[in-house]
């Protein structure tokens, strides 16, 4: 009885052993995975960053880019439109002036004041007034 006890005891002892051994290489594996885990947590940190600062920069450039297209597209519709109104008021003052050099009045005029004097009272100004055709009246 007392060799099984004793083949117990050290069934026992070695099976401690086992187990003391199994934990510390569980506690050397749980360490070095949280090790890991602390590293690729880590690289997940700088890697947001990093793309944090890629969006940024290329939000400003994209931001950039449409403020200059926009500019662009604006300056061109001015200046179509500012084409298109100087047209439009050239053919008025032409033809305007082209009516009241045809008239009757401005033949009478022209007669009267002679050709220099008259022309001062017939054509348009620049600023779309026309002036008094008839002095003193």
């Amino acid at each position: 009885m007392g060799a099984l006890l004793s083949f117990l005891a050290e069934q026992s002892w070695y099976s401690t052993q086992v187990a003391v051994d199994e934990i510390e290489c569980s506690e050397e594996a749980t360490d070095t995975a949280i090790e890991n885990i602390d590293d690729a947590i880590a690289s997940l940190e700088n890697l947001r960053a990093v793309v944090e600062t890629r969006a940024q920069v290329d939000v400003e450039e994209l931001r950039s880019e449409v403020n200059e297209l926009v500019a662009t597209a604006l300056s061109t519709s001015e200046v179509a439109l500012v084409a298109q109104h100087n047209e439009r008021f050239a053919i008025s003052i032409a033809s305007t002036n082209a009516a009241l050099a045809d008239s009757e009045e401005t033949r009478e005029i022209q007669d009267l004041a002679g050709p220099m004097e008259a022309s001062r009272f017939t054509s348009i100004s620049p600023h779309l007034t026309i002036k008094n055709k008839f002095v003193g009246k």
